[in-house]
């Protein structure tokens, strides 16, 4: 079971300490958003590859909790402040409260986890933070824009297609040539083989030649990935936020008529760790613009576009 993502998911949400901290007494450079905190319990919840089992008794309370009590939670309602919100509001204690005793049914070590953010100063909120800088929205679409501005990797489906249409052309013209030229049947059957193959070559390569397009595609992501894991949180904004670019836009890739995908995303989710929820931050900004097809929300079968996927956001049978 995989204590850590669960701490880095849950942990805020579970830990009153570090609202205070980052929430009620947060900065401009380090600081935690309620909204985005609910946000990763949900993600955390629905997702067991990520150590949320459904049969844990306390899964299923944290399930119904936020069922019951998020859209009661005033994220938006800007008489209530923050401080309110983590002293004093009994939907966000109750919340907060059942993400504590999933932790604790894990055997996660909360208060370890906890004093070693506080103590650090720089902690989660810099893990976590959509600042400034990293998340801009305009630099984040100019960061696609570069991407898909990089010239595409060579696909020889389309060259296989025309060359096999050629040839069965060729083919159905053989008898016209072979009445107006003084060519042998021998010349002529030779040149009705290779044809032959010709057609089966490019056939196949047009049903198949376009995996050498998405192993190209694949292979980059790949790259971003292991890049993105590397330089996450300290690293240059830059370079994690084409990183995280890359990785979302090139999670599919076309080949002739159909779209594929390039990686297994419940995979790298894992892999991802503490980056995963920047990630899903530069998703949010990129899906409001409709600029990609959705990533890692598709891990769960319940997405949709109506409502982002939530689980709480479901009424009760």
């Amino acid at each position: 079971m995989n204590t850590d993502t669960a701490l880095n998911l849950l942990g805020p949400l579970a830990s009153q300490a570090v609202q205070r901290r980052y929430i009620v007494g947060g900065t401009k450079d380090s600081y935690l958003l309620a909204k985005e905190v609910l946000n990763d319990g949900d993600y955390f919840l629905r997702h067991p590859e990520l150590g949320a089992n459904q049969s844990l008794h306390s899964i299923q309370e944290f399930a119904r909790a936020l069922r019951e009590c998020a859209r009661e939670v005033p994220l938006d309602d800007v008489t209530v402040s923050n401080e309110t919100l983590v002293e004093r509001d009994p939907y966000w204690a109750r919340i907060r409260n059942a993400a504590k005793v999933v932790l604790q049914e894990m055997g996660a070590d909360l208060e370890a986890w906890e004093r070693d953010e506080l103590e650090a100063g720089a902690g989660v909120a810099d893990k976590r933070r959509i600042s400034p800088e990293i998340a801009d929205p305009r630099l984040i679409v100019a960061a696609l824009t570069a991407v898909r501005n990089r010239p595409p990797p060579k696909d020889p489906s389309s060259l296989g297609c025309i060359g096999a249409i050629i040839a069965a052309v060729a083919i159905a013209l053989l008898p016209l040539v072979a009445r107006w030229t003084a060519w042998s049947s021998t010349a002529l059957w030779g040149i009705g083989v290779a044809l032959g193959v010709a057609v089966v070559g490019g056939s196949l390569l047009g049903i198949f030649g376009g995996g050498f397009g998405r192993g190209a595609v694949a292979g980059d992501a790949e790259e971003a990935i292991d890049q993105l894991v590397a330089a996450y949180p300290y690293g240059d904004p830059a370079i994690m936020r084409q990183a995280a670019v890359l990785i979302l836009d090139q999670s599919t890739v076309s080949t002739g008529p159909t779209t594929v995908g390039t990686f297994e995303r419940a995979e790298v989710a894992v892999r991802l760790g503490n980056a995963l929820s920047y990630v899903l931050q530069v998703e949010r900004i990129l899906l409001e613009r409709n600029e990609i097809y959705p990533c890692f929300t598709l891990l769960d079968p319940s997405f949709s576009d109506r409502d982002g996927g939530w689980q709480w956001m479901d009424d009760e049978p």
